[in-house]
């Protein structure tokens, strides 16, 4: 969808399962966050060729995004475990 240019809200879908709630919310929204910086680091250029010609790109895509995963993305951002935990 971020490729596309949406900017809206996303949703999370949190079932804590011996976790406190708080904790299950921190995981989820950096999960969020981590996957948007996937996707920022994605050459999009690259993702639409691969789209549109998978005849002539297979297992392209799958490197590209192995690539968006290695780059990293800035954990300034991340909600502190230590901070919900009771």
């Amino acid at each position: 969808m971020r490729l596309y240019g949406y900017t809206g809200y996303l949703g999370i879908d949190i079932n804590p399962e011996r976790m406190p709630v708080q904790v299950a919310l921190a995981n989820c929204f950096n999960a969020v966050y981590l996957a948007n910086g996937v996707v920022d680091n994605l050459d999009h250029e690259r993702v639409l060729e691969c789209y549109f010609n998978p005849n002539e790109r297979r297992g392209e895509i799958e490197n590209l995004i192995n690539q968006a995963r290695a780059k990293g993305v800035d954990t300034s951002k991340f909600v502190p475990l230590d901070m919900v935990s009771p």
